[in-house]
């Protein structure tokens, strides 16, 4: 097993368990679906790393949460598998997770010690948010080989500096040290900025590790196709969709792929058709994951909101829309691939504590997509110039085009808030997106700082960065 995959395996399992101890042990009202929340996320994760036998212990859990069991006596069996974490972290090993074994007649079986290995310690309670996914991430990942780089250029800035102090002031060595220590504040701010960001390949790494053994359960043939994997994010949004990623990943195949004979009959091939791509658009990144298999059942889908006192009239789009609630499901049954109304909350939380959303486009029988709009934390990005009745401002630099030929009927005009776009003008077209501007000129990459309360509410507006004269502008997004 890769050890970076155990090592993250085993730091999210350390977060996620006190949150479901928590559960357990606070028994609020609605204790099932908190607790029943991680013991999903972690049997999707045992699974996917190969714990088999960690994965039917948690399997048990959510099962008893979900039928009448009191929250007490899921205890025993939850400190059993926190044992077996502790035990993993303490020693470093997957032996202790490989070897996990849950007795169907009685108490679980504490896996066997491993020699030289030090006893069981008995995990204390730790205070933790029921719902970790969605809590606010307080720490980043970084590469230690990135952290060297960052303080590399931070002594060779202060170097500089330093010279620079020394210099006469306009001399020929002054304006070179001026240029280098310029040089090296870019360099500084692109190194923090990429800390911010990772990309999008583990987690399509992930997805197809939990597809491939959600196929071999289900007897399921699937093919998977990945696109886009380079594209960067920011990295909180990445740790936070590690652990859902394998969720959508099951229900591709639990909910939407059809079995090998139904897929004959339909003219399909027999094995399903996967994909997880990415793509940029301007400063979003939007994530596809689609599946030709049938899709949601319509009809299903709405007798359940009926028999829950939804509505009968909802529109397809807002019957979309109850899958995104905590508990929702047309399945009568879990199983060890799927589980019933957990995943698809979590994962629109998650991406709406970026900025973003989430949307479900479909054509029943046909195929399922989920899409995902992420933005791109705007700290150093391209940026456009433009004069709007003399007043300067930017614009991100997406794809706009001068043009002397009027738009047409199927386009829009972007409007600013408070000025009237002037009637003559350049033409500058983006898309279906289009305005009019005296001059406009491209001033490449700069840092665009957050906008304060109330300004950042101002429709359109991501930030503002500095002019040449330090006079700060506000950037807006065209679209």
């Amino acid at each position: 097993m890769n050890s970076t995959y155990f090592a993250l395996f085993l730091e999210e399992a350390n977060e996620l368990w006190p949150a479901g101890r928590q559960a357990l042990e606070t028994s609020p009202a609605d204790w099932r679906s908190n607790f029943l929340r991680v013991a999903h996320t972690l049997k999707g994760m045992a699974g996917t790393m190969g714990y088999g036998g960690l994965a039917d212990a948690l399997h048990q859990a959510e099962e008893d949460a979900r039928g009448q069991a009191e929250s007490r006596n899921i205890l025993a069996l939850w400190q059993d598998i926190g044992n077996a974490f502790d035990r993993a972290t303490s020693t470093q090993s997957e032996a202790p997770l490989k070897s996990y074994i849950w007795a169907a007649q009685g108490a679980p079986a504490q896996p066997p010690t491993q020699p030289n290995e030090p006893p069981p310690a008995q995990l204390q309670p730790q205070t933790a948010p029921a719902n970790n996914a969605a809590t606010a991430m307080t720490h980043l990942r970084i590469d230690v080989d990135r952290l060297e780089t960052m303080f590399e250029t931070v002594g060779q800035l202060q170097t500089r500096l330093q010279i620079l102090s020394q210099a006469e002031y306009g001399s020929q060595s002054w304006e070179r040290e001026m240029r280098n220590v310029q040089s090296l504040a870019t360099r500084s701010v692109h190194h923090i900025a990429s800390v911010r960001l990772s990309s999008l390949k583990p987690l399509a790494t992930l997805f197809e590790r939990a597809l491939q053994e959600a196929s071999v359960k289900s007897a399921k043939p699937v093919q998977f196709f990945a696109r886009g994997g380079n594209l960067r994010i920011a990295r909180e949004v990445v740790e936070r969709l590690r652990p859902l990623i394998p969720h959508i990943a099951r229900n591709a195949v639990a909910h939407g792929i059809e079995d090998p004979d139904i897929r004959q009959k339909l003219g399909k091939p027999v094995h399903g058709n996967v994909e997880f791509s990415a793509m940029q658009d301007g400063a979003t990144v939007v994530l596809h994951i689609r599946d030709d298999g049938g899709g949601i059942d319509l009809v299903k889908l709405r007798a359940k909101a009926k028999a829950l006192g939804l509505g009968e009239r909802l529109s397809e789009q807002e019957l979309f829309g109850l899958l995104f609630r905590s508990g929702f499901s047309t399945k009568t049954e879990t199983n060890q691939i799927s589980g019933r109304g957990v995943g698809l909350d979590a994962v629109k939380e998650a991406v709406a504590s970026a900025g973003g959303s989430i949307a479900i486009r479909q054509e029943q029988g046909r195929f399922f997509e989920l899409q995902l709009r992420i933005p791109v934390p705007l700290s150093q990005q391209r940026v456009i110039e433009v004069d709007l009745n003399g007043i300067p401002f930017g614009i991100l630099d997406e794809d706009w085009q001068e043009t002397l030929t009027p738009p047409g009927q199927d386009m829009r005009a972007l409007a600013f808030p408070g000025l009237t776009t002037p009637i003559d003008g350049t033409i500058l077209t983006s898309g279906k997106t289009f305005f009019r501007v005296r001059t406009w000129r491209s001033i490449g990459s700069v840092h665009i700082h957050r906008l304060a309360p109330p300004l950042d509410r101002m429709p359109g507006a991501v930030g503002f960065y500095l002019d040449e004269t330090g006079t700060p502008r506000i950037v807006f997004r065209g679209q």
